[in-house]
């Protein structure tokens, strides 16, 4: 019989699961005709996207069932149960840290996002039809990275951490060898993610520019680029 307390961690895994991959996923098509200078236009549409929605969810799946049977995981669903990390798979502060930055934070600023633009929130970029500066936007001009890189950094806490259920499919003397390599993994990994947002947002910025002129630069004035009052 599953306890209580892996029931419910089994559930908020797949709710958490269920919001990364909604957030990971187009609200609406592509438009036919991108802006012109789109750097990162090519991993924003099509197969990428499916693949990392698809990635997402098989992950979150296979971690919740791991948590839900912990610790006494099948071989079968888990080849080396011994080598995961209980604190990955169990109630505790870092578990609830990851869990609340997904369900509580990151999700509802990137969903908040996807519902303040309507029509015109695509992953590729095109110019919108007009200038969104209430709602969400009010506070902040690219609320939806800031809600992603949350998501996305969060589940890399927890989801694809090779003591987690990636440790259920390495031997032994794999997951000694990476042991203590982790944050610097990590850390290359956000750096990698900053500098593709960061092309992502001077590519956005000069798009808005171009088509609203001092109606954006005065908006722009008024708010920061990610958090309210801050930067």
């Amino acid at each position: 019989m599953f306890s209580f307390s892996s029931v419910a961690l089994f559930l908020a895994l797949l709710l958490s699961g269920y919001l990364s991959a909604l957030c990971s996923s187009p609200p609406n098509p592509n438009p036919s005709q991108a802006y012109k200078n789109d750097r990162v236009g090519g991993i924003a549409g099509g197969s990428p996207v499916v693949f990392r929605r698809s990635v997402i969810l098989c992950f979150s799946f296979y971690h919740a069932l791991l948590a839900l049977t912990f610790p006494s995981a099948d071989t079968h669903i888990c080849r080396y149960p011994s080598h995961l990390n209980p604190v990955l798979f169990t109630w505790n502060t870092h578990i609830v840290a990851c869990l609340v930055l997904i369900i509580c934070i990151g999700a509802p600023i990137r969903l908040a996002a996807y519902r303040g633009l309507g029509k015109n929130f695509t992953f590729r970029l095109s110019p919108p039809d007009r200038l969104i500066t209430t709602g969400i936007y009010r506070y902040v001009q690219h609320p939806s990275y800031t809600g992603l890189f949350t998501v996305v950094t969060a589940n890399f806490m927890f989801l694809t951490r090779w003591d987690g259920s990636l440790a259920c499919w390495l031997p032994g003397d794999i997951v000694e060898k990476m042991r203590g390599w982790g944050g610097l993994v990590y850390c290359v990994i956000i750096f990698q993610m900053l500098w593709i947002l960061s092309m992502r947002v001077k590519d956005e910025e000069a798009m808005l520019h171009e088509k609203f002129g001092k109606s954006w630069e005065q908006w722009q004035r008024k708010t920061k680029r990610f958090f309210p009052g801050v930067f």
